[in-house]
């Protein structure tokens, strides 16, 4: 069997772990908000196609704001370490998702990282 590391592990994986997600309380707040936005925009969110849409949507913005409770040395896992080089380090082409805190629409996009490893 192949041990994994954390960054092996599929998206789903690490969203049902328990400290990436919401208490229930705060998905039935997220979702009574969507409610009131649909409704807002002359929506009846008792019509088949949306009575369940605003848990939906408070689910996805589970999903999309699950960074704000993952924990950083979980994610990192032990990949700080010594290194004997000398030039610059480049990573490109890193996948970025992300939502905008300004219009809370999701985005993508690709990072490059470049530095100079300073022994680490």
């Amino acid at each position: 069997m192949i041990q994994r590391s954390n960054s092996d592990l599929d998206v789903e994986e690490r969203f049902t772990r328990e400290g990436n997600r919401l208490r229930e309380s705060d998905l039935d707040r997220i979702a009574d908000a969507y409610r009131e936005l649909l409704q807002g925009v002359g929506e009846d969110t008792d019509r088949e196609g949306l009575r369940r849409t605003p848990d939906r949507a408070a689910r996805a913005l589970e999903f999309l704001t699950q960074g704000y409770r993952q924990n950083l040395d979980e994610i990192i896992n032990g990949a700080v370490f010594e290194s004997g080089a000398s030039e610059i380090i480049l990573v490109k082409d890193i996948e970025l998702y992300s939502l905008c805190e300004h219009h809370l629409l999701p985005f993508i996009g690709r990072a490059h990282v470049a530095y100079l490893p300073n022994g680490k």
